[in-house]
């Protein structure tokens, strides 16, 4: 019985004594008494309601043991594609997020060393064939020493219809020559499969945040079913067994455990 009733409960006892012993009960005494009565046994009947045969209290759905959260499984696989799978005991599928999320990462760091390996080279070779200087230079300083000879050939042909383009005096910084087509043709190919390896590196990283999307809205919308599963599915136990029944289950509605030695 609750707090409220067995207060009642109380006074109504106090005023009967009282009555009994001092005065006679009046209708007004009759009438409160009843009432008290009334809600006490109203709510004896709703607490008995939410007891088991066993006299235990019975949970509600959303209080069922087990039950998973959805911002843990949002969180934990924007952490990691596939951990919140494996949060909710989605194995399986974790095991396919987690491989792609290793090959994604494998990928991007072999793009951006191989990218890393064909600028220094291009940046060696320019500096061989043609005495030029690219270290910490931009892409487009590197773009204009692979389209034309020399300095001079960019000062007075690169600029004739782009007279916006800088001037670049033939300084230490800002020379290079060219002595045949074929190294400047070289040099470009070399530029290119760099880039080529940059924009590969990117792609993955684009990859990743796309297996982080998936993976947060296939486990957000697998809470509500796992959750439904935790509280249709009932189990017993015993020192060293356990048996489950879960009629959701799709693979085994039924399972025994066995604990040998325990």
């Amino acid at each position: 019985m609750k707090a409220p009733v067995l207060f009642l409960s109380l006074l109504v006892a106090l005023t009967g004594s009282l009555s009994a012993g001092t005065l006679a009960e009046t209708p007004v005494q009759s009438a409160f008494e009843a009432r008290v009565n009334s809600v006490a046994d109203h709510y004896d009947s709703e607490a008995l309601k939410q007891l088991d045969d066993f006299g235990n209290a019975t949970p509600s759905a959303d209080d069922a043991p087990g039950k998973k959260s959805l911002f843990k499984a949002v969180l934990l696989s924007a952490l990691v594609p596939g951990g919140g799978h494996y949060y909710l005991g989605q194995k399986r599928t974790a095991r396919f997020f987690f491989a792609g999320e290793a090959l994604t990462w494998i990928g991007f760091a072999s793009f951006k060393l191989y990218g890393d390996w064909k600028e220094d080279d291009y940046i060696e070779f320019a500096a061989a064939k043609a005495n030029a200087q690219l270290e910490g230079r931009d892409d487009e300083f590197v773009d204009l020493v692979g389209f034309y000879t020399d300095t001079r050939e960019y000062n007075t042909l690169g600029r004739i219809f782009e007279q916006d383009r800088p001037f670049f005096p033939d300084t230490p910084e800002n020379h290079w020559q060219w002595k045949n087509a074929e190294d400047r043709r070289q040099f470009r190919d070399l530029k290119n499969q760099s880039r080529e390896s940059d924009r590969r590196a990117d792609f993955m990283l684009g990859v990743a945040i796309v297996g982080r999307v998936v993976s947060i809205i296939d486990a957000a919308r697998n809470v509500s079913r796992v959750n439904r599963r935790i509280g249709n599915s009932a189990s017993l136990s015993g020192q060293d067994w356990q048996l489950t029944v879960d009629p959701l289950d799709t693979k085994q509605q039924v399972k025994f455990s066995f604990y040998p030695g325990l």
